[in-house]
């Protein structure tokens, strides 16, 4: 049986870490324009109206649809913290947050509606190999929303932080 403050002292550590999901600070910038990851992510989410961007919400959907998983992972992590355990307890928490984020990105892979407008279409780049990024034609059933460089999708991530 574990050492009771060992119990205390990992139940209090579980009570303060949070697992954070989405775009971490470190994974914002962006090689191809003037805005972030963490920005364009919010505006494709909630949409902009004054820039006529509807919101394709995926960060919510995603995190919904793994909730099942996600809880498993929550509640052996709060298993490992009754029973001591803190590398078991972090561990499950990394799993939690694993999870989350390859929903979210799954989430943006199926597609998510509306399908994008002709010009946006237009505007799409695609990149061959050993050369940069250059125009293709493309039609609407081509495309998926929220995916031309890959560099959204690929920011997305977790983080455990203790508050």
């Amino acid at each position: 049986m574990a050492d009771p403050a060992d119990i205390s002292r990992t139940i209090r550590r579980l009570s303060k870490r949070r697992v954070l999901v989405g775009i971490p600070q470190e994974n914002d910038p962006r090689s191809d324009g003037d805005i972030g990851n963490a920005a364009l992510a919010y505006i494709h989410n909630y949409g902009s109206p004054l820039r006529n961007i509807p919101a394709r919400p995926f960060m919510e959907p995603g995190i919904a649809a793994a909730r099942p998983e996600i809880d498993k992972y929550l509640r052996a992590a709060a298993e490992a913290a009754l029973a001591g355990n803190e590398t078991a307890m972090n561990a499950a928490l990394a799993h939690a947050g694993t999870v989350a984020a390859d929903r979210i990105k799954l989430t943006i892979q199926a597609g998510i509606p509306p399908p994008l407008q002709p010009e946006s279409v237009r505007r799409r780049r695609t990149r061959t190999p050993g050369s940069s990024y250059r125009r293709k034609a493309q039609t609407a059933a081509d495309v998926t929303p929220l995916l031309d460089t890959g560099a959204l999708l690929r920011a997305v991530t977790y983080i455990i932080r203790d508050e």
